[in-house]
């Protein structure tokens, strides 16, 4: 008696393609030398005005609790360039002339603190499982994510948030 298994394998097998009946090609069967292959990632051409200069506006440093993993850092030029690095997002770019300027003024006027929670304050069960610094206009507010003693400055938590919104790749 034939198991069930070896009535599957069969019938999968037979309905293979036939030489009436092709199966459609792959791109990669269509492929020539001299094409790029598809899954090639093109970078964006960098402009000058998009490198790193001028003074360091913002330095966000994320580092894992179980230090499995690198430190992340995301660094804001105030010619508006960004740049991350130590994460699988590593990326580089330039905030537009209007992102910078939103920016500055968000950043302008940013607590950069990590004041304590309230004790009537919301509490998350969460445990942490990074720490999280942020180096602006000569201060600095570490704070540990989900949930720890103290979160950001409601200024500085949006003004982070806007960033990310500027910053991804």
């Amino acid at each position: 008696m034939r198991s069930i298994w070896t009535v599957s394998l069969a019938l999968v097998i037979g309905c293979g393609a036939s030489k009436d009946n092709p199966t459609p090609e792959t791109p990669a069967d269509n492929a020539t030398n001299d094409a790029p292959a598809q899954t090639e990632r093109v970078e964006p051409a960098q402009d000058a005005a998009c490198e790193a200069s001028g003074d360091i506006l913002l330095t966000k440093r994320t580092q894992m609790l179980n230090g499995n993993a690198p430190e992340t850092v995301l660094t804001v030029h105030d010619n508006g360039h960004w740049s991350r690095t130590g994460s699988p997002k590593e990326g580089s770019g330039c905030l537009s002339g209007d992102q910078l300027g939103s920016f500055k003024t968000a950043l302008d006027a940013a607590d950069i603190a990590a004041p304590p929670l309230a004790p009537d304050m919301a509490r998350c069960m969460a445990m942490p499982i990074s720490s999280i610094t942020v180096e602006a206009k000569g201060s600095t507010a570490t704070w540990q994510s989900p949930c720890g003693g103290q979160n950001p400055s409601p200024t500085l938590g949006e003004t982070l948030s806007q960033l990310s919104g500027y910053t991804t790749n």
